[in-house]
């Protein structure tokens, strides 16, 4: 009786959590920061001017997940909406498989194990992204059903899918699938038809998979030579640690142990936070030893670890730089189910706690549900807020010409939502601003150069070139960033040492944009104002906009003057 209050008990808090965690979902005015990305998808939001439309377009998409996007689109539904179903739809899928994974050991662990998993603020960050990546939670959640269960060809299906949806977990999920064959099925030594037809589908699961993920990792052609991570940084610094890149590509394993820690609500203090979070890797390094005297979870759960962190190791060694998510996303994923076994070996076996182990269970559970931000005032740190203002902005941006091109600072949150928001193309677009191919680098090198100096502009000639020379219509400006004593403006490396010239070198004069003539500005509300670019060129004329566009870092950063760079700038 007492088992089945609490699991009653549990059970209804878990239907509150995944309701007030599907809330963070459907709330219109937050976006998760990867919509942004995600325009391209939709042809009726590219145009003929949108350069790094283009270059995102360009970029291989998992043929499953394109088709579904496209079919929506086609069926009418609205991007936007579409993206947060696909998120939700992803995280019941996440937390259905995860359930279904720790029903081995038994209904109570099971809801335990699922509200652990939905108390973490990590899941629902990359799951409401509603990018490819947001698949491989529910792939991998499901591919622990297949080993704990003993399907096998669930376990093929899933690893073909994964070459649909989202390749990198893809590898991962293969080897899993081969040792499930090979392994607990025992298919090389049993012999039979039934053997046979097992090492024929790992065979083909294994040949389709390889031709999924090698279509990932095509190069571009027609923006220049690739870039890796780290490399030719004096050149390119954009391509290095203070330059475009987050920080989990130079540093996957702090990156790794910062989302964990980060779950904790901002309440927490630091070192309790810690204590926690070593308390849950002690409880699940105990769950895992406890699932030995069950060897039939014990076996596939140490098959869907052992991999991941091979792969993991492997990956490290020989490009660092994406080896973050293959510890991620599995380790991330099976947690839950090892720390409530834990759990279950710590307090219900303990001499200690064997008087009451339900209520000891339950408080030790509670602090840690609390304690990771339970709570729908928890904070997604990936979630743009869209306020009145910048609606205003957007709607009256869905009324000019779809070939508009838009000047906006690139990493303020408003302007870099106008492409996904409006189908209005921008100047610098940050999600595309990746410095993975050296001409398409030095192109967007060279369009930021001349959006700084507009910004920083004492002469309305400098307004003038971003209308002649790369046929921009319209500046939006965020009056919050102006000002000697709230400039807010800031960019990754190199453009830092521009900005920091440029402000230098303005300081105290008079900025166009800081007094802007009444007959340019054709929108004003709240914080922002939209400039009219061809009221420059028209007034003042072009100049001339057929000089070099691009300059070497390394001139700029032991002179201060900039020098004139040959090389190319167009794909």
């Amino acid at each position: 009786m007492k088992r089945k209050t609490v699991a009653l008990l549990l059970l209804l808090a878990l239907l509150l959590l995944v309701v007030l965690r599907l809330q963070i979902f459907f709330e219109d005015s937050h976006f998760h920061e990867e919509f942004r990305i995600l325009y391209h998808l939709d042809p009726a939001r590219l145009s003929s001017v949108d350069y790094s439309g283009e270059f995102l377009n360009s970029a291989p998409q998992p043929f499953l997940y394109k088709w579904l996007t496209q079919a929506m689109v086609t069926l009418g539904l609205d991007l936007e909406q579409y993206h947060r179903w696909l998120g939700a739809c992803c995280y019941l899928l996440f937390l259905s498989g995860i359930g279904v994974g720790a029903i081995r050991l038994g209904i109570l662990p099971a809801v335990a194990t699922t509200g652990f998993a939905a108390a973490q603020v990590t899941f629902v960050e990359q799951i409401s992204s509603a990018t490819p990546h947001a698949f491989a939670f529910p792939l991998l959640a499901w591919m622990l059903v297949s080993l704990v269960h003993d399907r096998p060809l669930f376990g093929a299906a899933l690893t073909i899918l994964a070459g649909l949806l989202y390749a990198p977990v893809a590898p991962a999920m293969g080897l899993m699938y081969a040792g499930h064959v090979l392994l607990l099925r025992k298919a090389l030594g049993a012999g039979g038809l039934m053997t046979w037809g097992h090492l024929c589908c790992l065979v083909g699961t294994g040949i389709v998979a390889l031709i999924l993920v090698a279509h990932q990792i095509q190069p571009l052609e027609g923006y220049g030579p690739l870039l890796v991570p780290g490399e030719r940084v004096l050149e390119f610094p954009e391509n290095g640690p203070n330059g475009r890149y987050a920080p989990s590509v130079f540093e996957p394993i702090d990156h790794v142990v910062s989302m964990a820690l980060g779950q904790f609500h901002p309440a927490v203090p630091a070192p309790l936070a810690l204590a926690l979070f070593l308390s849950a890797g002690v409880l699940s390094a105990v769950g895992l030893l406890s699932l030995r005297s069950s060897p039939s979870i014990f076996f596939p759960v140490m098959l869907f670890i052992i991999p991941s962190l091979l792969l993991f190791v492997t990956v490290l060694a020989l490009r660092p730089f994406i080896s973050y998510r293959f510890a991620l996303y599995p380790l991330f994923t099976v947690t839950p189910l090892l720390f409530v076994a834990g759990l279950q070996q710590t307090l219900f076996r303990s001499e200690q706690f064997r008087a009451l182990p339900m209520a000891a269970s339950a408080a030790v559970g509670l602090i840690f549900l609390a304690s990771l931000g339970a709570a729908k005032t928890h904070q997604v740190s990936s979630l743009l807020t869209i306020g009145n203002s910048e609606r205003a902005v957007l709607d009256f941006l869905r009324g000019i010409p779809t070939d508009s091109l838009i000047v906006a600072w690139p990493n303020q949150v408003m302007p870099s939502f106008i492409p996904y928001a409006t189908g209005r193309a921008l100047l610098v677009d940050m999600k595309a601003h990746y410095p993975n191919y050296e001409y398409h680098l030095l192109e967007m090198r060279a369009r930021m150069f001349d959006l700084i100096d507009a910004y920083f502009a004492t002469s309305p000639y400098q307004l003038s070139t971003l209308s002649c020379r790369w046929g921009a219509d319209y500046l939006l400006l965020d009056q919050a960033s102006l000002g000697e004593s709230r400039d807010s403006l800031e960019y990754f490396a190199p453009f830092d040492a521009r900005i920091r010239e440029k402000r230098q070198d303005s300081a105290g004069q008079q900025r166009v944009l800081a007094n802007v003539p009444g007959p340019s500005v054709v929108f004003k509300t709240g914080r922002y104002s939209l400039i009219s670019l061809e009221y420059f060129s028209t007034k003042y004329g072009c100049g001339p906009v057929d000089a070099p566009r691009v300059e070497p870092l390394d001139s700029i950063n032991a002179t201060g003057q900039p020098a004139v760079d040959s090389r190319p700038t167009t794909p």
